[in-house]
């Protein structure tokens, strides 16, 4: 019992000291990458199981636990970055069968599991690349007349990636865009401040992802519901902002935010016009939070 009480013990501060660390920017290192270090715990349950006296089972899992530091911070096996080479040699997909002048709202549905994704503006409806077309499913549905289109991407878990992994999306900046973003562990890009949105809802586990939204629609409504991630959202000065955090234990960071009530933050910079407004309404568990203004 003395064993298993100073190895989880040990553990627990480990892990806080380790997010500690990461939250006052001392340590940089990937959730996602953690989350792929799983099979360290098979180890430690192999170690318990040896009949071995408790000291030597606890050197042992203490090696075991530097070891796994090691590839935390030196991830060069584990990331899921791309060379540029990677980049340009893998296939992509471009749906052309779209006049975008005549797309004027569109739903954008999104859910990945693993590996970096970036959003940003293209030319067209959807560009997908950087991944094999047998890693995702892409669904389609236009309506010219009605000036409508949804896009459903869904990312395929495979157990060996035959291309990059670099997840690259571009989608046009012409319709007024609700989006949804169902993420797993990965490390998000979402440049998103030349497109006209007006929801977004993003349901991330234990991702690290870094949102930018524009002024190109005056009401954003937001809904970010996060379980162990790092959430980095920037929003533009010259629109006003309205939070609304529920989180649990959540660390959160409002720089130039206003406590209005419980829970309830706003942003408004006097010697700006207000081109619009960004609400946004957190729910968290044990995640990082940061909504910065922007010029």
């Amino acid at each position: 019992m003395r064993y298993k009480n100073l190895f989880w013990g040990i553990l627990l501060i480990t892990i806080g000291i380790l997010w500690l660390l990461k939250s006052v920017s001392m340590v940089n290192f990937s959730w996602s990458d953690m989350i792929r270090l799983w099979p360290l715990i098979l180890v430690w349950i192999g170690i318990g199981l040896l009949p071995f006296k408790d000291h030597w089972k606890i050197l042992m899992d203490m090696l075991v636990l530097g070891f796994g530091i090691v590839l935390l911070f030196y991830p060069s096996h584990l990331s899921c970055s791309t060379t540029e080479t990677e980049s340009v040699t893998t296939p992509e997909y471009v749906y052309e069968n779209a006049d975008t002048t005549k797309i004027q709202t569109a739903e954008f549905s999104l859910d990945a599991g693993a590996g970096v994704v970036s959003l940003k503006p293209g030319a067209n409806l959807i560009k997908v690349s950087g991944i094999a077309k047998s890693e995702y499913n892409l669904n389609i549905e236009q309506n010219s007349e009605a000036g409508y289109a949804h896009i459903e991407l869904d990312q395929i878990p495979v157990v060996k990636p035959t291309t990059g992994k670099h997840f690259k999306v571009a989608l046009s900046p012409s319709p007024i865009w609700k989006m949804n973003f169902n993420l797993g562990a990965i490390q998000g890009d979402f440049d998103l401040s030349e497109h006209k949105v007006s929801d977004l809802d993003i349901n991330a586990g234990a991702s690290e992802l870094d949102l930018k939204i524009g002024t190109l629609h005056p009401k954003v409504n937001i809904d970010l519901s996060a379980g162990a991630s790092s959430v980095k959202i920037a929003i533009p000065k010259s629109m006003k902002c309205i939070i609304q955090n529920e989180s649990a234990l959540s660390n959160v960071d409002f720089p130039g935010f206003t406590k209005m009530g419980k829970g309830t933050y706003q942003y408004n910079d006097p010697d700006s016009a207000n081109t619009g407004c960004i609400n946004i309404n957190i729910k968290s568990g044990a995640s990082n939070c940061e909504i910065t203004p922007y010029e």
